[in-house]
C-alpha cells in the first residue's frame, strides 16, 4: 500500500513533532479532561455481558439482533480481562489511538500526493489531532471510532486503485466493505456488488476487460464471504438478515406519524423496552406470544433454540420474540409511512439536514465519555443564547456545503487529473451511500453517520490549502513577471 520513500518519509523531523504532539494530546487529555468510560452493559448492540464473557461462541452463534464483529471483539476483550470492564475499555482507548495515529499517516501521505507545502500539512495535522469530534468518539467504548479508520482506509484503496489501476487495491477495497458489513448494519452486499459493477463497467470503458473471470471468481468468493451472517441467521433462525432489528429501526423514522392501527405501535416497538416492563403480566404475556409466533410461523424447534442469549432474562434485545415483533412493527410501520407518505418524507428530509447544523459533540443519544459532562454543561449554557445557537447551525451548515461544493467542483473541474476526479467520485458515493441510509432509517443519528466520513472534511482542507498555495504562486510570478 505504501512505498519506501513515503515509509521514509514519515519519520522525518518535521513529522517526528507531529507525532510528539498527537501522543502528548492524548495523554494530557486523558489525564485531565475526558477518559473512556465503561458502560458496556448499556449498550443496544451487544448482547448480554455475561454471556459474551462466559459463552462466546455459541453466544455469536445465537446473536440475529445486530451484525457479529463488535459483539465478537467486546467478548474477547472481557474474556482477555476476566471481565474487567474498565481495563476492556482502556484496551479500546488504545486500539482508538493506535487507529487515529494510522489515520493521521493516511492523512500525511494524502498531504503529501497533493504537495502541500509544510504549513498548510501541519495545520492540516493540527485539525486532526485537536478535531472534536475525533477525540469525542475515541473516548467511547463503541465501534465508531473504528468505522471511521475503516472508512479512512477505503478512501486510501479508492485513491490508489484509480492512480495505479492496481487489481490488488479493488480486493483490499472489497475486504474493508465486508469488514463493515460485519461490523454494522448499515452497509450491506448490494453495496459490493453495486461497485463490482461499475468498476467492470470503467473496465469496458478503458478497454482494460481482461481477467474477468478471475476477477469474477474472486468478487464471489468475496462475496460469500460478506453473506455468512446472512446465512446463519438463515439456516438457524428461518431469516435471511444480519440484523432482525428493521422493524425496530424504522419505527423511529415514523414518531410523528399518526398511530393509524391504534394499536400502540410506537410504544410496542420502541427499540428501549420493547415488550415494557416484564414485571407486569400483561407485558410478559405479550412476549410469550410474540414467541410463539415466531416457531409458529418459522416452525423450529424449542429444544434447539434453547440459548440463553435467545431465551431468558439474559436475552434482552436478542430474545427470539424480538424477531416475530420486529416483523410486526415493520408491517405497521410500512402502513403508516404508505398512508402518511408526505409527512414521512419532510422527516427524512429533516433527519438529512438536522447534522448538517450539528457539531458532533452534539451527539448526546449515546454513552458520553466520562469528564464530558462539564463540556455539556458549557455547551447547553451557550446554546440557551439563541443568537450563539444560530450561528453554530449557519457555521456548520455553510461549512459542510462548500466541502460538498469543493469535492464535487473537484469530481467535475477537467483540470483535476482524471485519477483524482474518479476517486473523489468514489469516496463521495460512499460517503453519500452512509448519509442517505441515515437519513432513511436513523434517528437524530446523522451526526454520527456524518463522522463516518471524516477523510472527506481533510480532503476539503487539503484542496482548500491547494488553492490557497496556487493562488499565492499565481499572485508571485505576476508582481515578478518582468
Amino acid at each position: 500500500m505504501f512505498n519506501n520513500k513515503i515509509i521514509k518519509s514519515w519519520i522525518d523531523n518535521k513529522f517526528l513533532i507531529i507525532v510528539i504532539v498527537f501522543i502528548s494530546s492524548k495523554i494530557i487529555i486523558y489525564q485531565n479532561f475526558l477518559q473512556i468510560h465503561s458502560g458496556f452493559e448499556s449498550y443496544w448492540q451487544l448482547a448480554h455481558v455475561d454471556l459474551l464473557r462466559n459463552d462466546l461462541f455459541d453466544t455469536i452463534k445465537y446473536l440475529h439482533m445486530q451484525p457479529p464483529l463488535w459483539n465478537l471483539i467486546v467478548g474477547l476483550l472481557l474474556k482477555i480481562s476476566d471481565g474487567n470492564y474498565e481495563f476492556s475499555s482502556k484496551i479500546i482507548l488504545n486500539i482508538h489511538w493506535f487507529f487515529s495515529f494510522f489515520i493521521l499517516l493516511i492523512i500525511k501521505y494524502f498531504c503529501e500526493e497533493f504537495n502541500l507545502n509544510s504549513l498548510s500539512k501541519s495545520i492540516i495535522y493540527l485539525i486532526f489531532i485537536f478535531h472534536p469530534s475525533i477525540i469525542f468518539f475515541e473516548n467511547i467504548p463503541y465501534y465508531a471510532h473504528s468505522v471511521v479508520f475503516l472508512f479512512t482506509v477505503m478512501s486510501l484503496l479508492i485513491y490508489k486503485l484509480q492512480k495505479t489501476n492496481k487489481y490488488k487495491y479493488e480486493i483490499y477495497f472489497y475486504l474493508i466493505i465486508t469488514i463493515l458489513i460485519y461490523l454494522i448494519s448499515a452497509f450491506v452486499p448490494l453495496l459490493l456488488i453495486a461497485f463490482f459493477i461499475i468498476f467492470r463497467f470503467l473496465d469496458n470503458l478503458n478497454k482494460q476487460n481482461h481477467n474477468f473471470f478471475i476477477k469474477l471468481r474472486n468478487f464471489i468468493l468475496i462475496l460469500i464471504i460478506a453473506f455468512i451472517p446472512y446465512l446463519k441467521n438463515y439456516f438457524i433462525f428461518g431469516t435471511f438478515t444480519k440484523g432482525t432489528w428493521s422493524g425496530l429501526q424504522l419505527a423511529t423514522t415514523t414518531t410523528n406519524l399518526p398511530d393509524l392501527t391504534n394499536q400502540r405501535v410506537f410504544y410496542k416497538c420502541g427499540l428501549g423496552l420493547t415488550f415494557g416492563d416484564q414485571l407486569i403480566k400483561e407485558h410478559r404475556d405479550s412476549k410469550k406470544k410474540e414467541l410463539e409466533n415466531y416457531f409458529k410461523k418459522y416452525k423450529k424447534d424449542p429444544n434447539k433454540l434453547n440459548h440463553e442469549s435467545i431465551i431468558g432474562e439474559k436475552s434482552t434485545r436478542n430474545h427470539l420474540a424480538m424477531i416475530s415483533r420486529s416483523e410486526w412493527c415493520l408491517r405497521k410501520n410500512l402502513e403508516n409511512i404508505n398512508y402518511n407518505k408526505i409527512k414521512w418524507i419532510k422527516g427524512r428530509i429533516n433527519e438529512f439536514l438536522l447534522p448538517h447544523s450539528q457539531l458532533a459533540i452534539d451527539y448526546d443519544i449515546i454513552e458520553i465519555p466520562n469528564g464530558f459532562e462539564k463540556i455539556k454543561e458549557i455547551k447547553k449554557n451557550l446554546y440557551k443564547k439563541k443568537s450563539f445557537k444560530r450561528a453554530k447551525q449557519i457555521f456548520v451548515f455553510v461549512f459542510m456545503l462548500l466541502i460538498y461544493l469543493v469535492i464535487i467542483y473537484k469530481i467535475l473541474s477537467h483540470k483535476e487529473k482524471s485519477y483524482v476526479r474518479s476517486a473523489y467520485l468514489f469516496i463521495f458515493l460512499v460517503y453519500a451511500y452512509i448519509m442517505l441510509i441515515s437519513s432513511l432509517f436513523g434517528n437524530q443519528e446523522g451526526q454520527r453517520f456524518m463522522h463516518y466520513g471524516f477523510i472527506i472534511q481533510i480532503l476539503f482542507f487539503i484542496n482548500v490549502f491547494k488553492m490557497i498555495e496556487g493562488s499565492k504562486l499565481k499572485l508571485f510570478k505576476y508582481f515578478f513577471r518582468y
